[in-house]
Formats: structure tokens, sequence, C-alpha cells
């Protein structure tokens, strides 16, 4: 039994996701990839099919072939990290296309589609664990036609692979919460504070969890609720969550706003972080204060400005 979820999504996603690629190249390259993520859950010593829609999206002809790479996420910030050398052991792949298999250099003329199907094979002896992997289309001019300086790939796209091995269809989830701060925890009224959300999974999964920062005033009155956009976090790494409107918590792309709070009202006020996954619930609590420098500063001064002015006069009317 295996079960694949599927994203179909732009690519320019990736760019504000977790694991960007860059297109890289010396000449002009319009090419797209789709699905640009996807995610698969399969059982030792089963196998799948994943297709992907590869497009030349320029007037020109082009001559590509297809990799696969393995990453591992980097432990601190998430962000992929290519390995040199294959993983061992790892999951089998091959394209079932009848003229073009991996590796191999074929040919799209311009504004052409082409499908691409991926075959996946998973040993039985697979250990169970995530595994990570880039399936690049990468433009490779005819060796005929390339020049010194370009004997290498000129440029690349590519879809990430997400393969969570399992016999279970879901585990226990390791997430903690590494950081949640606010900055700074005094200021003045009308400024803002900053929040920053950090977590860390221990698992051997990848885990997406939903989160919201909830701040409420020294009455104890909710004062606003900032939602966490629910973003992967891979197996052993951690991730700064970024914050989107409450309105946009449905949508494909939710538009990402600061995570940030004002008040112009003075005293302490709490904020709560709140996360959960399929299998826990974790929460943290900061406190911050809110005092009116600004205002009375002026006041003070103000009353400084009188005085002198009252002394002036005081003076003044001494001398007459």
């Amino acid at each position: 039994m295996e079960k694949i979820t599927k994203k179909t999504i732009f690519a320019v996603f990736f760019l504000l996701f977790f694991f960007p690629f860059p297109v890289h190249g010396q000449t002009p390259f319009s090419l797209s990839l789709s699905p640009p993520l996807v995610e698969i859950l399969v059982k030792p010593g089963k196998g799948l099919t994943q297709a992907f829609e590869v497009q030349n999206q320029s007037p020109s002809s082009l001559y590509l072939k297809t990799e696969i790479v393995p990453f591992l996420p980097d432990p601190q910030t998430g962000q992929v990290q290519y390995l040199v050398s294959p993983l061992s052991p790892q999951p089998q792949f091959s394209l079932l296309n009848a003229n073009i298999k991996l590796g191999q250099t074929f040919h799209l003329k311009g504004y052409q589609k082409q499908q691409l199907v991926l075959k996946i094979t998973i040993p039985p002896s697979l250990p169970e664990g995530d595994y990570y992997y880039t399936f690049f289309v990468v433009s490779s001019p005819p060796a005929s036609s390339l020049a010194p300086a370009q004997s290498k790939s000129l440029a690349k796209i590519g879809s990430h692979l997400l393969i969570s091995v399992s016999s279970r269809p879901s585990w226990s989830e390791k997430v903690e919460i590494q950081k949640f701060r606010v900055f700074p925890r005094v200021s003045d009224i009308f400024q803002k504070v900053s929040f920053s959300v950090q977590l860390k999974n221990q698992g051997s999964h990848l885990t997406r969890p939903t989160g919201k920062i909830t701040i409420y005033n020294w009455l104890g009155r909710k004062e606003k609720e900032i939602l966490l956009r629910p973003d992967n976090i891979l197996a052993y790494s951690s991730r700064n969550l970024v914050c989107i409107k409450k309105q946009d918590k449905q949508k494909d792309f939710p538009k990402t706003i600061p995570c940030q709070f004002s008040s112009s009202l003075p005293g302490r006020f709490k904020a709560v972080l709140e996360i959960k996954t399929s299998s826990l619930s974790l929460q943290k609590t900061v406190t911050f204060w809110f005092f009116p420098f600004t205002l009375g500063g002026g006041i003070i001064a103000t009353f400084i400005l009188l005085f002198i002015i009252k002394r002036l006069l005081t003076k003044r009317n001494k001398l007459s």
C-alpha cells in the first residue's frame, strides 16, 4: 500500500519555500517543470510511478537530460545540502518513457511539452525513514555544439522528491520549540515588537505543524492572533516559521506578513505560541512591556519648558 501526495504549484513558490535552488546558466533558459514538489509515503519493497511535465517556454529548441541528486537538510536551517556521493542504500530510479532514459539527452522543440514518467522502487531491505532527492531537468546541448567553456550543463530546474519509507500509515512525531523570542522586550507604545519562532524536528520523518501566536494584555484580554504558515520541517532539522494573514490560511499561496505587534496602551503583555501536529501539541509563553516613553518624555519636556518660562516671567516682573 502506498500513498502519494502531490502539490501542483508554480515553481516560483520554491523561491519562498525552504529549498530554493537557482536556475543558472550562460544562455537564455525558459523551462518549467511540474509538479515542483512531490511527497511520497510508501512501504518497503513497493514501487510507484510519478509523472512530470516539462515544457520548453522559449521558441528555441533545447537539448535536455534528467538526473536524480540526493540531498540532506541543514540541521540548523533546513536548507538543501546536495550530496556529492549517492546514498547507500537508497531507492532505485528509472524513466518509463520508451525513448528517454534517465541521464540520456533528449530534444525538446520550442514551446513543446514532454511527459516524463519516473519509476521509484523501494528495496525490501531499505531502512524506514525519509529520503530526499531532486529530480533535475538539465540543459545539455550535444557535445559537437559545445565550446570548451560550455562543456558543462548550462542550466537546470528541479522538483523535490520527499520520500517517506514506512510500514505504517502514521508515526509518532518528535517536534520541539527550539526558539520563541520577542524583540525588544520593553518598547515604546506605538512601536512594534517582533516575534521569531524556530521548530526542531527530531524524528526520522518530515512533519508539517500548524501554529499561531496569541497576544493578551495585562487584563487577560486577547489583543491579536497571528497565524504561522504550515511549512514542512524535514527529518533531523530545524526551521524558522513565518507568519501569514488569517484570511489567507486556506490559500495555496498565503501572503507572508511580519510577525509583529504594537499597542497604543502601556502595560504588560503576554504572547502564547501554540504548535500542533497530528500527534502532539506544544505551547510556550513570553512576556513583554509597552511604556509611554515618547509621550512621557514630551509631557516632561513641556513641564520643564513651562517652568523655565514661568521663572523668566517672574524674574522679569521683579526687575520691572
